[in-house]
């Protein structure tokens, strides 16, 4: 499996997909690293869906997540919306994602 993260380390860094319409959101399964470098980087992350591009400004799923292991399915309770992202709060951060999967209708 291969992993993305930020450049450089950040203030709120974040990361956004588009699903090109409204959907209704269930569950989101984000995925981390599982070697022994920088898996910590993820904890805390927020799960937010929503219509603003802005990430952190969409309603949260479940709020404060923390990963331990390889992923961590985030309930949504069929929230709404055009955009799925993963923040991270907090300054000098790094974020790592390997995989990030949406399930909804």
């Amino acid at each position: 499996m291969s992993c993305t993260h930020t450049i450089n380390e950040q203030s709120n860094p974040w990361w956004r997909v588009d699903l090109g319409s409204t959907r209704t959101i269930f569950t989101v399964d984000v995925y981390d690293r599982v070697d022994e470098c920088c898996s910590e980087r993820l904890n805390p992350f927020y799960v937010h869906v929503g219509h603003s591009t802005s990430v952190a400004s969409n309603p949260s799923c479940d709020g404060e997540q923390s990963i331990s292991g390889d992923y961590k399915s985030v309930p949504c309770n069929g929230l709404q919306g055009r955009y799925v992202g993963v923040a991270l709060q907090g300054t000098s951060r790094t974020l790592t994602l390997c995989e990030v999967k949406v399930f909804g209708v």
